[in-house]
């Protein structure tokens, strides 16, 4: 039986349970920092960022093999799965938002940041507020992204994405498990479901929000990193 390895990528302080991508973020000043006022649109002269608009970029991954674990390298032990953009119902993000490419992952693996062409926006009730910056739970957070049933409802979306079904996304990889390496291990053995699976997961979710840049026409879409 493999947990559901979940953590989160905070605004400012980015916490990792991977060694290679521990550290801390200090946000620089730009335009889309200060002034007073609401958010609609606050002072005159700055950008602005609504605390309702809120998403976060979710990326999955899936160990090689059984052993693997937090203190695997990401790049080099497990598969990426794919990235969503997941937010909550009861808005909608305008075809103009720039997203960046990227994740956390890509970019310390040396990525440069470059705009997401066809962004894969999911919606979900359930969907957390983000902490600080929304008023959010952590507690809440951290309990959303470690469940199975949002890592299934995330799954399902990236193989929708794919035109294919989450098993079809794994069948032809090659898996160790038991001391054999080989392809065409049971849904059971590698999906995620709790009690079964042999392979970990690991749920990477980042925090972002919509900024409306100070010429009141741009909208950018962007995680700690990429703000930093």
């Amino acid at each position: 039986m493999k947990r559901i390895i979940a953590f989160i990528l905070l605004t400012v302080t980015v916490l990792s349970a991977f060694s290679f991508l521990s550290l801390t973020v200090f946000a620089g000043d730009n335009n889309a920092t200060g002034g007073d006022g609401d958010t609609h649109p606050a002072a005159q002269g700055y950008g602005w960022y609504n605390s309702s608009q809120y998403l976060y970029k979710v990326t999955l991954y899936v160990g090689k093999s059984e052993s693997a674990s937090k203190q695997s390298s990401l790049a080099n032990d497990f598969y990426c799965v794919g990235t969503v953009i997941l937010k909550k119902i009861g808005w909608e993000v305008k075809s103009k938002t720039v997203f960046g490419d990227g994740t956390k992952v890509d970019y310390y693996s040396g990525a440069s940041m470059t705009r997401m062409q066809n962004p894969y926006i999911i919606s979900d009730s359930g969907c957390p507020k983000i902490p600080i910056a929304c008023d959010g739970d952590i507690d809440e957070v951290k309990a959303y992204f470690g469940s199975t049933g949002t890592m299934n409802t995330l799954l399902n979306a990236i193989a929708s994405q794919n035109g294919t079904t989450p098993y079809g996304l794994l069948k032809n990889k090659t898996f160790t498990i038991d001391g054999r390496t080989k392809s065409g291990w049971s849904e059971e053995q590698l999906l995620p479901n709790g009690t079964a699976n042999r392979v970990p997961w690991v749920i990477i979710y980042e925090p972002m929000v919509v900024m409306h840049l100070k010429d009141k026409t741009s909208l950018v879409a962007f995680t700690a990193t990429e703000f930093a």
